[in-house]
């Protein structure tokens, strides 16, 4: 903030500078000292000052000055700033300029030059003294002023505030009684609706009778009615009226009512007015006298089961709040009411389609509460344990004494388990029966947590089992004798084809050695002929029987090695040669670009397989080719050093229909076509090569047609680690 300043004005600069220096000298740096050498300078510094807010308490000016005299600057100065203090120092003033500078300029004080240093010090000393008391003053005088009237405001104020505290008052007292009055209503309507709410009635319309009496007589209605929606029909449920003309059970469309507006906009309805129209006096009680209607929806599972309506003989001026709340309250408790009674009956509905559905699959439900150690059962559950349902449920030990011994420590483990840990559990055990018998039961249990996470209740299914544990004996049991029987099959027939093939090597040996013999004739040759094809017909029968028997008893192995695969092609394409040219077919063999020359897997039941897949094809072809094509496909996903191999066996035979197909794989069964019945065999070389190439890890398939033949291909994998040659 910047210091007051005394401004000194004259046009001589020693006498400016003496003046600065005596009041510098007297005041120090308490003051600021300006000086000007003209009166229009002196107004540019007082311009400048006031541009800073700078406070001038005091101006000394000479009077005789080129330009601007000084009672004139002073005149000017104080009608800018009053209160600045004026002292004119001259020597050549007149009279007549002094006393305009006292009129016009409020001239302080009168120094003549030249001055008296002592003096002029003491009038500046007394002017700012009486400058500053002033102010002082002044600023008292005005905070006193504002503070008188801001107290006259607040004193203002807080009477109006008082006499509105007054007024709300005696207005809330109004209210308070009103309130008193409403609450003491309002209190016994609720004491009507509880005591609504905890009678015992009969039925739902004894109840709803009470309801609409007790509504009557509170809200001062002669008619009240509860109306069930049905569609666009209104069905009257229930009605307190001192009208005959309407009675429960009374139907009337939803259009012709006063309620199809509380209907629609879904709210509380009040109608005070006369009712004059045909439509309305329908609506209401089929009565003209009736000159009022309140109604309200009733809410079941949020939706609009139907209304409550009331309705007076005479007109109401208004319905207050309290009566809209208690007719609300009244149709809210009907609501939920309805809702119990609904949910009684799907309840009701529920547990009898339970009880059926678990009486049919001998499954029962139980709970047992771990903090009063209380357990409850289904009806099923009852049953399966033996017990009457009316009689008292055991608790959970004594259901443990009856579990079997040897099963007891397990379930009351899995039981402590299911409690400490909050795992479920599923458990078979054996039951002792109050019949006698043992009974084969399942149980499995779950646990329920407070909000605390503690295990506080187990609950869970008892199913019995005991018919599945009796079939799954008897199946045992004949699964046993089956296996018996089939083991003395295997043997039967692994011995009697041993003794078969000693007598039937004789018999080829000499009708070998018979054949060489050059004195026999063309009969007789073709006699022998016969032998030895019969003969081989009949070993390659024992074979097969003997291979399927042992596929049968599961004793086949796989024996994997090493082989050249060209070589075994090559080899069973020598071997069917000759069989194939005297048909007059042709027999191929085709070799796929990514074949491997170099496989492992089991060499001669591949061998088989091929063998009887070609020797079909040859028997059952009477003209045109059999072709053996051998293709590699990399493996899904790709295995270092694996392939799947292709074996196709395609034939220009008759083929086969879509309904033989499946047949053909069938132990002991041949397919029906006319052609094939002139050739022999037991049916049993395409179950055995299906029963190898699933052995080696693929499948056997065959796709035909009446014309011009079959395709029997082999999926057989090779072990890993066969080289690919």
């Amino acid at each position: 903030m910047s210091k007051p300043t005394i401004i000194c004005i004259d046009d001589e600069i020693l006498v400016l500078t003496s003046l600065r220096d005596s009041l510098t000298q007297l005041f120090g740096t308490d003051y600021a000292v300006e000086i000007a050498e003209s009166g229009e300078e002196a107004l540019e510094v007082i311009s400048e000052l006031a541009e800073e807010n700078a406070e001038i308490p005091l101006i000394i000016s000479d009077q005789i000055m080129p330009g601007m005299k000084g009672d004139q600057l002073l005149a000017q100065i104080h009608h800018q700033y009053p209160k600045t203090l004026k002292i004119l120092l001259t020597g050549q003033a007149s009279a007549d300029d002094i006393g305009k500078a006292l009129n016009h300029a409020n001239l302080y004080r009168y120094i003549a030059k030249p001055w008296d240093t002592t003096t002029l010090n003491s009038i500046v000393c007394e002017g700012l003294r009486a400058y500053f008391n002033d102010k002082r003053l002044l600023e008292s005088h005005d905070f006193l002023t504002a503070l008188n009237q801001e107290l006259e405001y607040q004193v203002s104020q807080r009477t109006q505030q008082l006499q509105q505290e007054i007024e709300t008052r005696r207005q809330a007292e109004v209210q308070l009684q009103q309130r008193s009055d409403y609450i003491a209503r309002f209190s016994d309507n609720l004491r009507q609706l509880h005591r609504l709410s905890t009678s015992h009635y009969d039925g739902l319309e004894a109840l709803l009778n009470d309801y609409l009496a007790t509504g009557c007589q509170i809200l001062d209605y002669t008619t009240g009615i509860v109306a069930r929606l049905e569609g666009d029909r209104l069905i009257v449920t229930a009605v307190h009226s001192d009208l005959s003309v309407i009675t429960p059970g009374q139907i009337f469309p939803l259009s012709d009512s006063l309620c199809q507006s509380v209907v629609e906009q879904q709210r509380t309805i009040a109608n005070l007015c006369p009712i004059a129209s045909p439509k309305d006096l329908r609506a209401i009680a089929f009565n003209p006298s009736f000159q009022a209607y309140l109604g309200t929806p009733i809410w079941v599972n949020g939706n609009i089961y139907g209304t409550l309506s009331f309705s007076a003989n005479q007109a109401k001026s208004q319905v207050d709040e309290q009566a809209r709340e208690f007719m609300e309250l009244m149709a809210l408790s009907i609501g939920r009411i309805v809702e119990n009674q609904l949910a009684q009956q799907q309840l009701q509905a529920s547990e009898t389609a339970l009880n059926e559905a678990q009486k049919l699959a001998h499954l029962g439900n139980w709970n047992y509460d771990l903090l009063t150690g209380e357990i409850s059962w289904s009806e099923e559950t009852f049953r399966i344990y033996g017990r009457d349902r009316h009689q008292k449920t055991p608790s959970y030990q004594e259901l443990l004494a009856r579990v079997y011994p040897d099963d007891r420590a397990a379930l009351a483990a899995l039981v402590k388990r299911a409690i400490e840990q909050g795992l479920p559990y599923c458990v078979e055990y054996r039951w002792q029966h109050p019949d006698g018998q043992l009974r084969y039961l399942e149980s499995r249990g779950k646990v329920v947590r407070n909000p605390a996470g503690q295990v506080v209740r187990l609950f869970g299914t008892v199913l019995d089992i005991t018919a599945h544990k009796q079939a799954e004996a008897a199946m045992e049991a004949a699964k046993q004798a089956a296996e018996a029987a089939n083991r003395a099959k295997s043997t039967f027939i692994a011995n009697m084809s041993h003794e078969l093939r000693t007598p039937l090597h004789a018999i080829m040996g000499f009708a070998q050695l018979l054949a060489g013999d050059r004195n026999l004739s063309q009969g007789q040759q073709e006699q022998l002929a016969t032998i030895r094809s019969s003969s081989e017909h009949l070993l390659n029968l024992i074979d097969e029987l003997l291979d399927f028997s042992k596929i049968e008893a599961k004793r086949v192995a796989r024996h994997d090695s090493d082989f050249d695969l060209y070589q075994l092609l090559e080899e069973l394409r020598q071997l069917l040669r000759l069989k194939a040219v005297q048909k007059g077919l042709q027999l191929q063999v085709i070799y796929g670009s990514e074949l491997p020359r170099w496989v492992r897997s089991d060499r001669l039941k591949l061998r088989q397989i091929l063998l009887n897949l070609l020797g079909n094809a040859i028997k059952f072809t009477l003209k045109g080719s059999v072709v053996l094509t051998a293709i590699s496909l990399p493996e899904f996903p790709l295995v270092t050093g694996q392939s799947r191999l292709v074996f196709s066996v395609a034939d220009t035979g008759i083929g086969m229909a879509a309904e033989e197909l499946e047949q053909i794989f069938e132990p002991f069964v041949q397919a029906n076509s006319s052609n094939f019945s002139t050739e022999g065999g037991a049916g049993l070389g395409l179950a055995i090569s299906r029963e190898y190439a699933q052995l080696l890890g693929g499948e056997l398939a065959v796709t035909s047609q009446k014309k011009p033949g079959n395709c029997l291909s082999a999926f057989p994998r090779p072990a890993a680690g066969g080289g690919d040659g």
